[in-house]
């Protein structure tokens, strides 16, 4: 399961990539950072585009999940959430595998991870963290 910094080099997402980060049980703590995802640019780009969908294997309960930027270097300090990068609820249409999403049109992030700010209050939850350019 990647963590924060455990891949080297990190991944990194272009138009069209999608990196998927999966987050076991266990490794859901409040505090705990996934795996750092760079945001690839083209020549000339500044606001990069990039969607955040969380899947869960059952219903989470109470949570926040906050989406995290970088525009500057791949240090932790450097990352700051999102505006509007609180997830806190899932959208109800599925029942199976309720899931989450956050778009954000108009970032200037060169790097993106996600920490949990609440742990699911059900426990044996897991997630799948899927981060699309």
């Amino acid at each position: 399961m990647p963590a924060y910094n455990s891949v080297n080099p990190p991944y990194v997402i272009w138009p069209g990539d999608t990196v998927t980060i999966q987050v076991p049980a266990d490794a859901i703590n409040v505090g705990f950072r996934t795996q750092q995802v760079a945001i690839g640019r083209r020549e000339g780009e500044i606001l990069t585009p990039y969607t955040v969908h969380v899947v869960f294997n059952q219903a989470p309960g109470t949570f926040e999940l906050d989406v995290c930027e970088s525009d500057q270097a791949d240090v932790a300090g450097d990352y700051v959430e999102a505006v509007n990068g609180a997830i806190t609820a899932t959208d109800g249409s599925q029942a199976a595998n309720p899931s989450a999403r956050a778009t954000f049109n108009a970032s200037l992030a060169r790097w993106v991870s996600c920490i949990w700010k609440t742990a699911p209050s059900n426990g044996g939850t897991t997630a799948t963290i899927s981060i699309r350019r």
